[in-house]
């Protein structure tokens, strides 16, 4: 685990996206025992937010009305 701070320069980022995934509840924030005003976030969920999504492409699906 890491601070905010840590994860926006170990990947690049600003600081404000990673406020803006926690506030959309896209990304889970931790306490620190040692400081309770730190807050951690898993290095594995920032970069799992910073893949990229698949994107399927082909023909799209129809529904038949039934």
């Amino acid at each position: 685990m890491v601070t905010i701070g840590e994860a926006a320069e170990e990947f690049e980022i600003p600081r404000i996206k990673i406020y803006r995934w926690l506030k959309a509840g896209r990304l889970a924030a931790y306490r620190s025992g040692r400081d309770e005003r730190a807050k951690l976030v898993r290095r594995s969920d920032v970069a799992a937010l910073l893949e990229p999504e698949p994107v399927e492409f082909g023909a799209p699906e129809v529904k038949s009305a039934a």
